[in-house]
């Protein structure tokens, strides 16, 4: 009776061990299939940090943090952070996100239901992308400078959000008739209102090129994306918006050539803004 009830023991036992495996194996496979829709950005070739020493990186070895991004296949409001993992050379998943595909079933389990989220360290979520970009210019001591530098740095941010969804209302409008009476009023009217505020902001401390300062922070990657993305929607384009600011223009040629920033824009992928 005892070796009986002992091998009942052991056959339950091996049933439990067994089922444990089985669902260990399908929470890996689980797991490897959802990291194919993820890239993996490593740390920039070290060839790459070599520089004529302009705009030299000045490394926070406390960054030891893992980063997941997550935003839609597109630049739009997730490309400022790209572009300053890019300068730092640091390593992040850049998970990008189906719109039409994933968007709708996952909206709900991001804090404020929009993206681009920051993960830092699998925990901690970071929502709004001037919110992300502070954090991380910081992380990666480029925001850091005397008070009134700092100050400078923040107007040139908010001027950019501002130029940025101004943009979007003539993408979105409803109509072809009414994005094309929009869009035309926007660069006539306010893009180059917005443009002028910003070469003002640059001649106020910006010196060398760079936009705060005589060093490189992340109001050089702001006037960078979020004019690029101004520019991308111009007509016609054999015109350069920026032919009349010679402060942004020098400042735009001067960040597409520091540091690991032209390998990232070679690298990155050819796709709506």
């Amino acid at each position: 009776m005892g070796d009986s009830r002992k091998g009942c023991y052991v056959s339950v036992l091996t049933g439990v061990c067994i089922a444990f495996i089985a669902v260990g194996v399908g929470l890996i496979v689980q797991y490897v299939n959802y990291r194919t829709s993820e890239c993996v950005c490593p740390e920039t070739s070290k060839s790459s940090k070599q520089s004529d020493g302009i705009g030299m990186l000045r490394p926070n070895a406390k960054v030891s943090h893992d980063y997941k991004l997550f935003y839609f296949d597109c630049r739009g409001r997730g490309e400022i952070a790209r572009m300053i993992f890019a300068y730092a050379g640091h390593p992040f998943v850049d998970k990008r996100i189906d719109y039409d595909e994933e968007w709708p079933s996952i909206k709900y389990d991001f804090p404020q239901y929009v993206l681009p989220v920051l993960e830092i360290d699998g925990s901690k979520n970071i929502t709004q992308s001037m919110a992300i970009a502070r954090h991380l210019s910081r992380e990666f001591d480029i925001y850091e400078k005397t008070p009134t530098e700092q100050t400078v740095i923040d107007e040139i941010t908010e001027t950019v959000a501002d130029i940025y969804n101004f943009a979007l209302e003539f993408q979105v409008a409803p109509t072809s008739q009414e994005r094309a009476q929009k869009k035309a009023e926007f660069y006539k009217v306010d893009c180059p209102k917005f443009l002028m505020f910003l070469e003002n902001l640059v001649a106020e401390t910006g010196q060398n090129g760079f936009a705060v300062g005589d060093s490189f922070t992340v109001a050089d990657l702001m006037l960078f994306v979020y004019i690029e993305h101004t520019e991308a929607h111009s007509t016609p384009p054999d015109a350069p918006m920026l032919k009349n600011y010679s402060l942004l223009d020098r400042n735009r040629k001067l960040v597409s050539s520091i540091s690991r920033i032209p390998e990232y824009l070679q690298k990155r992928p050819e796709q709506d803004l």
